[in-house]
Parts: C-alpha cells; structure tokens; sequence
C-alpha cells in the first residue's frame, strides 16, 4: 500500500477517469473513492472498483433505456443491478424511484428517492442527480 493511498489513488483515477466511464454520475464516484474504498491492497482495489463501475454504468444505461421504452420492469431490474456494482451512485436510485413510480410502487420510490437525497447530502457536488 502507497504511504500517502489517497493522494496516490488521486492521481491514478484522474488519469484513469475517462477509462472508467464517460457518465458524470460514475465520474463523481470516482472522484471519491477516497473516501469510500475498502480496506484492500491498492491496485486490487482500484482494479475492482474500475470493474463494478463499468458494469454500474453499463446497467444504468439499460435502465435508462428501458424507460425511455416505457420498460419500467425492465428499467427497476436493470437499475437493480447497477446499484449491485456502484451503490454509491445517487442518480441510480434517482432513477429506480422514478420507474417505481410510473409501476404505483410508491413506498419503494419514496425509499429510492430518500436514498438519493443521502447519497447527494454526503457528496453535494455540481453533478447533482437529473432525472428520466
């Protein structure tokens, strides 16, 4: 492990941001890793947390998609599994809330919709969460 692993892994995610992902959602994640990374070797780490975003993202995207189509089926599973890879991505959640209002699942979008306030509350950045 580097002695100074957040400055170092920093430097690494700047330089590796855009082969994380192109989404200003999981660029944000990104940047705050730091923050949030468990407690295993560095390069195994970031190896690991490049990978979950990627496939967050990929299925964010599918989710939106789905929705797009009216898909909100579709749309809840394929958001499902981006917060399985990237549980730290506010608009996910954002979004699964919304899907789950347009099924009249309205506890599950209210519990969706409180946690993407948290995830936004913890990180207020200028990426603040849009909607479908």
């Amino acid at each position: 492990m580097p002695p100074n692993r957040g400055q170092s892994l920093e430097k690494d995610l700047q330089v590796n941001t855009n082969q994380i992902t192109n989404n200003k959602y999981f660029i944000a994640l990104a940047k705050r890793l730091p923050t949030i990374l468990p407690d295993m070797e560095f390069e195994e780490s970031l190896e690991t947390v490049t990978d979950n975003l990627n496939r967050g993202e990929h299925y964010f995207q599918k989710g939106i998609q789905s929705a797009q189509y009216k898909d909100f089926e579709g749309a809840v599973e394929h958001f499902n599994e981006s917060i399985r890879h990237a549980a730290y991505v506010g608009a996910v959640y954002l979004n699964r809330g919304a899907a789950y209002q347009f099924l009249e699942r309205y506890l599950e979008a209210r519990d969706d919709f409180q946690k993407a306030i948290s995830i936004e509350k913890d990180d207020p950045s200028e990426n603040s969460s849009e909607i479908i």
